[in-house]
């Protein structure tokens, strides 16, 4: 069967604190990456920041409080898919 077939129903938590997707095939680590502050960097303001395969979405909700005082967070979408 293919790795995606799998869903758990409980997330596993990892030594250190990064935690399993529920699908099996990916992870996110215990801490945003430590390149992230460079990644929101390059928000012109216009195209939108893209996190593929966000897992729980820690790099993403650190950018958006990056940005926070720089945009309007009634115009902040964050659509996260696992």
């Amino acid at each position: 069967s293919c790795p995606t077939d799998q869903v758990d129903d409980v997330m596993v938590e990892l030594d250190g604190g990064g935690k399993m997707t529920l699908n099996g095939t990916g992870l996110e680590m215990s801490e945003p990456s430590p390149l992230v502050k460079f990644w929101v960097q390059s928000f012109d303001g216009i195209h939108p920041l893209l996190d593929v395969g966000c897992a729980y979405g820690r790099n993403v909700q650190t950018a958006h409080n990056l940005l926070k005082e720089k945009i309007d967070s009634n115009k902040t979408i964050i659509l996260a898919c696992d």
